[in-house]
């Protein structure tokens, strides 16, 4: 993961059941009442306390989880636009962020998850951007090739197909 200097403040796993909360409650009021109304106070947790964790003390299974649930909030953030923005670009970053903690985590369905919002973000850019769309897609697909759940390589199988469809070029499968 990373070694943090010895004054760097100590994270532990009450720290992990924090942001996982947080997570909970901020996607409950996003889902209740927009993105748009709780995203600052999503970025504002990400940069003031889960962030800064990252640069913690922690060992590597709380370290494991920290990126896993950091991985979860930054995808949330990056979910939180597509209700109130006409730019579906905004929301790439957070995507990648995600997608980086979550590889970090060493979480296959969060990295999947995050390419996949890559995805549909990169698909709504328009048909310029469809090959890129279908490269992010096989790189779901890959992050998702070992998952045990039918249902969730389904899902991304789903995403996939999409962005080839569109794009009007052959599966390689």
């Amino acid at each position: 993961m990373h070694t943090a200097p010895a004054d760097a403040v100590r994270v532990g796993r009450a720290d992990v059941d924090a942001v996982l909360t947080m997570v909970r409650t901020l996607g409950d009021l996003a889902a209740e009442y927009g993105g748009g109304h709780v995203r600052h106070l999503a970025i504002s947790y990400l940069n003031h306390n889960a962030g800064p964790w990252l640069k913690g003390r922690f060992d590597e299974e709380t370290g494991r989880q920290l990126y896993g649930a950091t991985s979860q909030l930054t995808h949330l953030i990056g979910w939180m636009p597509q209700d109130h923005s006409d730019d579906p670009s905004a929301a790439i970053p957070y995507y990648e962020q995600a997608h980086r903690l979550a590889a970090e985590a060493g979480e296959p369905e969060l990295a999947a998850t995050a390419l996949r919002g890559m995805t549909v973000q990169v698909l709504a850019m328009g048909p310029r951007h469809r090959a890129r769309a279908v490269n992010l897609a096989e790189q779901c697909m890959n992050s998702a090739k070992d998952l045990s759940a039918p249902r969730a390589r389904a899902y991304y199988q789903t995403t996939l197909a999409e962005a080839v469809a569109l794009d009007g070029v052959s599966l390689r499968v």
